[in-house]
Parts: structure tokens; C-alpha cells; sequence
């Protein structure tokens, strides 16, 4: 071989592994990222759940999904962790993000009221029940969350006010959920429920938009009667107010770089 080919092939082997030392390593699956730095938005799941899953991970909080999803982007941290369907959102608009397969925990979501309002509860547990008997509640989820393009408002429910108004707190931050339509009307999945709750007590309704932190202080501070919005159930909360019981589970999934 001359001297001139070994040159060259001396210069492709450095050009080939200059590349490759300068390549993240990719992850495929959950092991893969242990020793590597993730990002949990405030209230996903508690940091001794993802230390045991990653003990040597390094764990970064966050105050939402959004914060994290953009330090996911700068390179800052390698994963993210959140609700499958919120991290499809954000792979829809990047898709240079990917969701790996595999289910870090499950999270239950209700709807809250104040810890002396044991009728509120009851009462939504019983629209709940009977949305999930009658059918309407699978309706619901199919125009909402698995078919959200076709819904574009929520359908007439029939209210009486003679009772007075019922008060919905809400954070209109989360598609499908509770978010706001191109008309500015507040609308989503929670927000339909929150009117079957008003029709069977007779009540208006209010939907009150508020930040997401805002929203339990405001409950114990009698400024609205019921809170929601893709609202997790955790000790923490459980300690503050009553919540309605699960109407919804979520899996917790894992984002990171393509």
C-alpha cells in the first residue's frame, strides 16, 4: 500500500471516530438511563420512586413539563418525564423528541373540593358514575382525547340555575383537558364535566381560569367550589382537600433526544 493511501485511510479512521466520540449515546430503554440526568416537572412522581428505578440518575425538578421539556432541547438534561399524552403534545411540535416504550408509573387523576364539602364529592362521584354507566363518558374521551380534532366545543348541557352558580377553578394549560379555543371559550374534558356537575345540582356554571399553583388556595379560600383540570391525586394534595374518586389513570412515560 503507498503512503498515500495509508494517509487517507489514516484520516478517514480519525474523521470516523471523531464522529462517533462526539454522538450522544442513544437511549433505547429505561436501563439506559442510569447515570444520566432527568427531568421530573413538579408533582409527576416522588424523586425516591425514580431513584429506585435509576439509583444512580441524577434528578432535576422542575416547575412544569414546559421548563423541562426546553432544558431537554439546550442538552442540559437527557430525559423527561411526564404523562404520555402531554409528551406526545410536545412530540408533535419537535420531532426531534422521542417517547421511549416503556411505563414509569401510573398516576390517578379527580376532581377537589374543599375537605367540609363532603357533599360536592359525593355529588360528582355519582355524575361520574353515571357518565360512566350511560355511556357518556366514553363519548367524552373519544371526542376529547383520542379524536380531539373533531371536538370543537362542548355540546349543550341544559342548566337551571335556580340553586345558584357552581364554581370551576381550573388552569386552561393542558390540550384536551382544560385549554381555550381559538374564540377564547374555556373548554375541555374536565370542563364538560364540571357541567354535568352544575346540571345535577340545579346551578349555573363559572369556569374560573387561574394559575395551576393557584388553584387549591383558592378552593380553601371559598373563591370557587370545585377545582380540575387534569388534577393528580397525591398525598400531599389529599392532605389539603377531598377529591372526587379517580375518573382517570395515566401512564408515565420517559422523552428524551431522536
Amino acid at each position: 500500500m503507498s503512503m498515500k493511501k495509508v494517509y487517507y485511510c489514516v484520516i478517514s479512521i480519525i474523521f470516523l471516530f471523531s464522529i462517533s466520540c462526539g454522538r450522544e449515546p442513544r437511549i433505547n430503554e429505561l436501563s439506559d438511563l442510569n447515570g444520566k440526568v432527568i427531568g421530573i416537572p413538579k408533582d409527576i412522581v416522588s424523586t425516591n420512586r425514580i431513584l429506585s428505578i435509576f439509583p444512580e440518575a441524577e434528578i432535576k425538578h422542575f416547575d412544569s413539563v414546559n421548563l423541562a421539556i426546553i432544558e431537554l432541547k439546550e442538552r442540559n438534561i437527557d430525559a423527561v418525564l411526564g404523562e404520555f399524552h402531554v409528551l406526545r403534545i410536545f412530540q408533535e411540535q419537535n420531532k426531534n423528541f422521542r417517547i421511549l416504550d416503556d411505563v414509569v408509573a401510573t398516576k390517578s387523576y379527580g376532581f377537589a373540593v374543599a375537605r367540609n364539602n363532603i357533599f360536592l364529592k359525593e355529588r360528582i362521584d355519582r355524575v361520574i358514575e353515571f357518565l360512566q354507566i350511560s355511556g357518556l363518558f366514553d363519548d367524552m374521551l373519544n371526542r376529547w382525547i383520542n379524536d380531539p380534532e373533531h371536538q370543537q366545543k362542548i355540546p349543550e348541557v341544559v342548566l337551571n340555575p335556580i340553586n345558584g352558580v357552581l364554581r370551576f377553578g381550573t388552569s386552561v394549560v393542558v390540550d384536551d383537558f382544560s385549554y381555550v379555543q381559538e374564540d377564547g371559550s374555556l373548554v375541555g374534558f374536565d370542563i364538560e364535566i364540571a357541567y354535568h356537575v352544575a346540571q345535577s345540582l340545579d346551578m349555573g356554571i363559572e369556569v374560573v381560569n387561574t394559575q395551576f399553583g393557584a388553584l387549591i388556595p383558592m378552593l380553601q379560600g371559598n373563591r370557587v367550589d370545585m377545582i380540575g383540570g387534569f388534577l393528580t391525586i397525591t398525598e400531599d394534595r389529599q392532605r389539603r382537600v377531598i377529591f372526587s374518586e379517580p375518573y382517570l389513570e395515566a401512564r408515565i412515560g420517559v422523552m428524551v433526544r431522536r
